[in-house]
């Protein structure tokens, strides 16, 4: 992969396109929903925009969730980045200029990234009603499928065909999404070339056992789909295919 990609921790990925940062659901508070808070030393980066965080361009958001997303932290950034496209589902203070279509997708760039938001369900009776959307992220010839916790199903994937990027480089899902039929049906007609299996807490964190859970789903996924890949959190993703 050309494209760096940082993943923290929860559903946080902070993607590098050639000088353009954009971070997905990586503005949080993810105690109050049972995953982990931000590390601090990421926290403070982000607030001072340095390490990693120099070149930050967007913020995006699948949906308002609190281990998705803080709106004390975000406004903080905001005050203090010129230069920063905010985007999230129903999300008062997104500033970004958005092309709609018929079937609700929306487009839009963040320099030379280009951004599309499809919408779905949240997965969760309770949640069925809250604004959620996954999102493409797409750069040359690299293109990224950030599914959030959407329900994954496979239909509504014919009705964006035309709009969708024509490759997926890598899928990111988590575990209800990797566990459901639906799901894995949903990844075979997108066709990524690499799975990786997200949203997870920290270990010390993890009072759910989601860890025992992702390394099930690892053991028992099916061979007609891409190795399912647990990125190392708090680090750089490496492209395996070197």
């Amino acid at each position: 992969m050309k494209t760096s990609i940082f993943y923290m921790v929860n559903a946080s990925l902070y993607f590098y396109f050639d000088g353009t940062g954009i971070l997905v659901d990586g503005v949080h508070e993810g105690r109050k929903k049972g995953f982990s808070p931000m590390p601090l030393r990421t926290d403070h980066d982000l607030r001072m925009h340095t390490g990693i965080f120099s070149d930050l361009r967007g913020a995006l958001f699948t949906h308002l969730h609190d281990d998705h997303f803080d709106r004390r932290r975000l406004d903080y950034l905001m005050q203090f980045s010129g230069r920063l496209s905010v985007y999230g589902p129903n999300l008062p203070v997104s500033n970004i200029h958005s092309v709609p279509s018929g079937s609700g997708l929306v487009s839009f760039m963040i320099e030379n990234t280009r951004i599309l938001s499809i919408p779905n369900t949240h997965d969760g009776e309770i949640y069925r009603d809250e604004p959620h959307r996954s999102l493409f992220l797409s750069s040359g010839k690299e293109s990224f499928f950030v599914a959030g916790d959407a329900i994954l199903d496979p239909d509504e994937l014919s009705v964006f065909q035309n709009d969708l990027p024509s490759s997926v480089t890598a899928a990111f899902i988590n575990m209800f999404q990797a566990s459901s039929p639906e799901g894995r049906e949903y990844l075979r007609r997108l066709k990524p070339e690499r799975v990786f299996l997200y949203h997870l807490p920290f270990r010390e964190d993890d009072e759910a056992n989601y860890w025992r859970w992702a390394k099930q789903l690892v053991r028992k996924w099916p061979s007609d789909l891409p190795e399912l890949e647990i990125p190392e959190q708090m680090n750089w993703i490496e492209d395996n295919r070197i």
